[in-house]
């Protein structure tokens, strides 16, 4: 729980005015916004006032950690409206790019038959950046191939 802890701080600090400007987007005073997030005398945020407080950071900390303290990844998918084939060809590079880059990092981190934690580190954020490449190709790939329900 400390993920959604440390994401409602991150979003009131992301937030135009700090944590006085979040208290003020979410109708509450400075303390007891203050109260809330840290679980002061039993007081919490609820997970609608959490989104809200997400959107008015205009972040994905929140919906990040929820994905991480369930085991997950949390991906944002592209929302143009407007995309083509063209998209998705240059999608399919940057996987690959993104693939090559992981691979490499794997054959140096495993050279010496151990992974250091900055290694560890390093594959993760690489294998997140490729996984999220992976996703966008098949949201793009749905948006345009995929016959709307009418």
């Amino acid at each position: 729980m400390d993920k959604i802890r440390g994401s409602l701080q991150m979003m009131c600090r992301a937030t135009n005015g700090g944590w006085a400007g979040m208290a003020a987007t979410q109708g509450m005073s400075l303390t007891a916004l203050e109260n809330r997030v840290y679980a002061r005398k039993g007081q919490e945020i609820t997970v609608s006032c959490a989104m809200a407080m997400q959107s008015a950071s205009g972040t994905t900390y929140f919906a990040e950690a929820v994905a991480q303290e369930s085991g997950g990844l949390f991906i944002r998918l592209p929302t143009a409206e407007a995309v083509g084939a063209e998209d998705i060809q240059e999608q399919f590079i940057q996987m690959l790019e993104k693939a090559g880059e992981f691979a490499a990092e794997w054959r140096r981190a495993t050279a010496d038959d151990e992974v250091s934690k900055r290694e560890k580190r390093q594959l993760g954020s690489l294998a997140t950046d490729l996984c999220r490449h992976v996703h966008e190709i098949l949201h793009t790939t749905f948006k345009i191939f995929c016959k709307q329900d009418a």
